[in-house]
């Protein structure tokens, strides 16, 4: 089972890392945030670690050592990915179905506080009717509209039906 697991993770990470990429930006991408906090905020060296680039079998697009400017132009392009949300830096975070069967998230405990007192009910019910508030003269010219306008729509959906007689 775990080679056919091996084989699917080695299919998808081929899919994932297209030819468009050479293998220099895809080990970039992966140790991104390594190599920012290598450079503390200055300018990467290339020429002095080109050979241990080389020595580890990192090649660029063609196969061969990359050079100080295609790695400085490819590292500049891992980190334009990277900002705008191309390509993830380091490892992937696990996906939850491959999480084991047993794994439970931490509980967190979170401190509520105590609710005030309900709001005190009034002691008579509000008044309701026409003649609990003053209503302008149009604002009821609007509500005549609008009773015109229910009333002419319920005769188009809701028609009378006539009697055979």
């Amino acid at each position: 089972m775990t080679t056919g697991r091996a084989k699917t993770k080695a299919i998808l990470s081929a899919v994932a890392r297209t030819r468009e990429r050479s293998p220099l930006y895809w080990w970039l991408a992966e140790h991104h945030d390594e190599m920012i906090e290598a450079a503390r905020g200055g300018r990467i060296k290339w020429r002095a670690i080109l050979d241990t680039i080389a020595a580890a079998g990192i090649t660029n697009a063609a196969g061969g050592p990359p050079t100080a400017e295609i790695a400085s132009d490819t590292w500049s392009q891992v980190r334009r990915d990277v900002a705008a949300g191309r390509v993830r830096p380091g490892k992937r975070p696990r996906q939850p179905s491959r999480l084991p069967a047993t794994w439970r998230p931490q509980p967190v405990s979170v401190s509520v506080p105590p609710r005030s007192a309900a709001p005190e009910a009034p002691s008579r019910p509000p008044p309701t009717g026409p003649e609990s508030e003053p209503v302008s003269e149009r604002v009821r010219a609007g509500l005549a509209k609008f009773d015109a306008l229910f009333a002419r729509a319920d005769r188009h959906l809701y028609p009378p039906t006539k009697r055979k007689g």
